[in-house]
């Protein structure tokens, strides 16, 4: 899915990208858009793609880091744009 503004950490050898934004903006106004809060993962050696279970809160503009079996996301944008910010933080294991 093409999206922008995704966070994006490396774990167990895999690249995973959360949230983001996108869709068609036609003269400005956004047209089919939308906050993202979906994970994927991605295998660099099989070049395969892993679905995961979504982000509670669906975002863009997130910061995210690995930190031992856990990945934390924070911060966001949770509608389109850089308008609307707010202080979300999730953490998510996959262990």
């Amino acid at each position: 899915m093409v999206r922008s503004g995704h966070g994006l950490v490396v774990y167990c050898d895999r690249l995973f990208a959360m949230g983001g934004e996108g869709g068609i903006l036609a003269g400005g106004v956004p047209r089919q858009a939308k906050v993202f809060g979906q994970m994927e993962s991605y295998d660099p050696v099989t070049d395969t793609w892993q679905h995961h279970a979504p982000m509670p809160t669906p975002r863009h503009a997130v910061a995210a880091t690995a930190i031992g079996d856990w990945i934390f996301v924070a911060g966001d944008g949770a509608v389109l744009g850089g308008a609307v910010q707010s202080a979300v933080h999730e953490t998510f294991t996959l262990a």
